[in-house]
């Protein structure tokens, strides 16, 4: 079964805002997704996860990024990781973390950058940008 994708451009003025563009994201995820979130600190990206996670049900409470730990289990399925503080490649794969990079988790990557020579050309890409206060443009590719 095809799921439709969720994308395009996307202005919001409120964190719940930002969470909704999440929302609508999340209910098109499927299993072997990866959801690449790139933006500034304080752009959104744990935010817009946070929307994301509430469409598998979860409270946004559990909701953290994981900067210090690299990555948070949230399901069996749902993975988040936060690669701010990922000095090399090699890191990522000595500890083994390359094996959620596709079925059966749906992975969700803030500063992908450095993995990037991992995935394929099939993921979802959001840019999020800054715009002042709670203001957010957010763009879904």
């Amino acid at each position: 079964m095809l799921t439709k994708r969720f994308k395009g451009s996307f202005d919001t003025t409120a964190a719940s805002e930002t969470e909704e563009v999440g929302f609508q994201l999340g209910l098109t995820l499927k299993e072997g997704d990866i959801v690449l979130l790139e933006g500034v600190l304080g752009a959104g990206k744990t935010t817009l996860i946070k929307g994301i996670a509430k469409a598998f049900g979860l409270q946004e409470s559990i909701i953290t990024s994981p900067t210090f730990v690299l990555m948070h289990m949230y399901t069996d399925t749902l993975v988040h990781f936060d690669l701010y503080r990922l000095q090399a490649l090699k890191e990522f794969q000595k500890a083994g973390l390359h094996e959620y990079l596709g079925p059966p988790y749906i992975t969700l990557i803030e500063w992908p950058s450095l993995i990037r020579p991992l995935l394929g050309a099939s993921v979802i890409e959001v840019k999020l940008t800054y715009k002042g206060e709670d203001k957010r443009e957010i763009h879904i590719a």
